[in-house]
This record gives structure tokens, sequence and C-alpha cells, in this order.
């Protein structure tokens, strides 16, 4: 059970590379089109600052992430293939409290790009490598 339980936490890579990628993207663009630089360089300035963004900003996030999403799928996930969406859907809400705190204090896009990007790898791409894992033991 316990390497079931390891495997499953494995999976969270999933959700971080997408909202790594999802966010990077929506901070480019973003600094494409709210520039006065020319594009190359608002393109260029966007490449570094969306890293920090997602790494220096994001970094307690990251962390608070982490924590959380491996304390829920170690208590919710188990090898009962029975509710696993109701299973991921309360794991999402209480892994995506922050994004939507962040979206109501701040008012900031950012975090509703992110929340839809967890939300996509959450239930697209999480839930089949869990299945495959529930499938293969």
């Amino acid at each position: 059970m316990l390497n079931f339980k390891l495997k499953v936490i494995k999976t969270i890579w999933v959700n971080i590379i997408t909202v790594s990628i999802v966010v990077y993207i929506y901070v480019i663009i973003y600094g494409i089109f709210n520039s006065s630089e020319p594009i190359l360089k608002a393109l260029l300035i966007g490449l570094y600052v969306g890293l920090i963004i997602i790494y220096g900003y994001g970094l307690l996030f990251w962390i608070y992430y982490l924590i959380i999403t491996i304390i829920f799928s170690l208590l919710f996930i188990n090898k009962n293939v029975r509710n696993l969406k109701l299973k991921l859907i309360t794991e999402s809400i209480l892994v995506a409290s922050p994004f939507i705190y962040g979206i109501l204090e701040y008012n900031k896009w950012v975090f509703l790009i992110a929340l839809v990007g967890f939300l996509i790898s959450q239930f697209l791409f999480r839930k089949k490598k869990i299945e495959n894992l529930l499938k293969s033991n």
C-alpha cells in the first residue's frame, strides 16, 4: 500500500509542469501586449520575468501546494478505484484554495490562469496516471 501511495505522490509532477507552463505562457503574452518595449525585447524580458514570477514569487505557493497535495493524496487516494473522481474533486477544491484566494484578494488574472491549468492537469493528465497505476496494481 505504501508503495502505491508513493507512486500516486509521484504523479504530482504533472500538475507542477502544467501550471508552470500555462502561467509562463500567460506572463510572456501579458508582457508582450502590455509593454512599450519592442516585441523582441518584451519577449526576452517576459522569458526572464516569467521564471522569477513562477519560482521566485511563487515559491511559497509551491511549498504549500506540495505539502497539501501530498497530504491529501495520502488521505484520499487508495487502491479503491470507486469515487476516484470525487476524491480528486475534493483534493482539487482544497488545493485550489490559494488560487481562489489570489483571485479574490489580489484581483490578478494570473491566479485564474494557474487555477485553470491546475484543473486541466488534475482531471486530464493526473487522473489518467492514477487510473493507470490502479490498473497495474
